[in-house]
């Protein structure tokens, strides 16, 4: 039996290990965004997904409690994971955003300069038969 004040350090323990599971959620949902992922890179995100959360809870559980899976241990990483979505994301993101708007002015003026790029000699696909 376990005292009160290790089940409640183990609830803290596992709703860290929730924060890091949405950090990750958020990060591959970022990619999806980023790649604008069809139907078989979001699959292979999401299977990624769980993995990576179905490992980092299967470990965390070994170190935290010897590998007991308890309610409060479940409920620990869904909250910890759901304050980081709902509560820490937004915050990040819109910092993100506001560090990388000028990065993404530079990057779309590059990419207009690039188009503008006369073709060089042997450039041309069509050349080929």
């Amino acid at each position: 039996m376990q005292t009160t004040l290790a089940q409640i350090s183990e609830l803290l323990a596992t709703l860290y290990c929730g924060l890091f599971i949405g950090l990750v959620y958020e990060v591959l949902r970022l990619l999806r965004r980023v790649f604008q992922a069809g139907k078989w890179l979001t699959a292979l995100f999401d299977i990624l997904f769980w993995i990576i959360a179905a490992v980092v809870a299967a470990l965390a559980l070994f170190i935290i409690n010897g590998g007991n899976l308890r309610l409060y241990s479940v409920c620990g990483f869904l909250l910890g994971a759901m304050m980081f979505i709902f509560g820490v994301s937004p915050l990040l993101m819109a910092v993100l955003r506001l560090f990388a708007r000028p990065f993404v002015g530079i990057w779309r003026i590059i990419c207009k300069k690039r188009k503008n790029f006369p073709k060089e000699e042997g450039d041309s696909h069509e050349d080929v038969e």
